[in-house]
């Protein structure tokens, strides 16, 4: 069986390749209409449960947690390119996590940081 051993032990990635990808990837689903359509959702959580009230409070939980998952799931990965182990990484991208459902400071965030992680991609990138 052969293995590309792309994590190391901690959560840290060791290929570049596989770092620039995650960070592009990342940087640009911070434009996507999808990200863009439940981070609506995510930053009313409860307009979300009073459109689906009828559902039950475990449905409505569950599906409200996949649309937040959905959301989020770029950033969620970048916890390979700092390092799952990395406290001080895991503190600031759950900073920007929740500035990002903030409804007045997450449409200050959102962009810049797409911006923020493509240049970082761009950065790293094979030399």
């Amino acid at each position: 069986m052969m293995q590309m051993e792309l994590i190391r032990a901690f959560g840290g990635i060791r290929s570049e390749l596989f770092y620039v990808v995650l960070l592009a990837v990342a940087g640009a689903y911070q434009f996507s209409p999808i990200k863009e359509a439940r981070l609506s959702k995510c930053r009313m959580p409860l307009t979300f449960f009073m459109q689906h009230w009828e559902e039950g409070p475990w449905r409505n939980g569950l599906r409200l947690g996949l649309v937040c998952l959905v959301c989020c799931w770029a950033l969620m990965l970048l916890a390979f390119v700092g390092g799952v182990m990395n406290l001080a990484f895991m503190g600031v991208a759950t900073v920007i996590m929740v500035y990002k459902k903030l409804l007045e400071i997450g449409r200050w965030v959102t962009r810049p940081l797409g911006f923020a992680l493509l240049v970082a991609s761009a950065g790293k990138g094979p030399r």
